[in-house]
């Protein structure tokens, strides 16, 4: 059985849905990741983008405190991918090497500031039962 190709542009959705791919194309800056599937349902897309956009730009928790989160959780389940996609952004939101590191190794997280230490220590305990 044939794989579902992903959705890269508006050529590859039907006319009435390519201000959806018009909003990706805004918030991204090109069709990747989960939206390159999710625009095959143009109108799940639409719902899920400000939900997207909502955690990464809205929300009260810091965005550093919060690729600390994301890259704890996506170590946790071996998700290289993920960990690829995300890893950038959390270098940019600020996070130190030295924490990426320690998140790749799943090392102890005893030495980082509290508010860091706390958060690697609930995402794997969530993770982990």
């Amino acid at each position: 059985m044939p794989r579902v190709a992903p959705v890269t542009g508006k050529s590859e959705v039907p006319a009435e849905h390519h201000a959806v791919v018009d909003d990706v194309l805004k918030v991204f800056g090109n069709v990747r990741g989960p939206f390159s599937m999710l625009l095959h349902s143009p109108k799940l897309a639409e719902r899920v983008l400000p939900l997207v956009t909502f955690f990464r730009d809205e929300s009260v928790v810091d965005a550093k405190l919060r690729s600390i989160a994301i890259l704890s959780a996506v170590r946790e389940r071996a998700a290289a991918y993920v960990w690829a996609a995300q890893v950038g952004a959390a270098r940019r939101n600020g996070l130190r090497e030295e924490v990426i590191d320690l998140l790749r190794a799943k090392g102890d997280p005893a030495k980082l500031p509290a508010e860091e230490r706390d958060i690697v220590t609930y995402v794997r305990q969530l993770m982990r039962t």
